[in-house]
């Protein structure tokens, strides 16, 4: 009898120890899932920074110009 309750408390850990390792795969998948998602968000947002400083600059660019027309009308 004590032979067969080792054996069934041994199957039970067996099954516990497989089911937390296929959780770990699971949660490993679905990190690697994020990781690509936020790399991705990261990509975007670095292309969206590069354009609004380029639209910036052409911003900047035409109130200059703007200011030095006015000061010629003024003038």
């Amino acid at each position: 009898m004590l032979h067969t309750e080792q054996d069934d408390n041994l199957d039970e850990l067996s099954d516990a120890i497989r089911r937390q390792r296929e959780l770990g795969l699971m949660i490993g998948d679905e990190l690697e899932t994020h990781v690509q998602l936020i790399d991705e968000t990261e990509e975007m947002v670095d292309r969206t920074d590069a354009r609004l400083k380029k639209a910036k600059k052409k911003l900047d660019y035409v109130g200059r110009k703007m200011k030095e027309n006015s000061k010629l009308k003024w003038a």
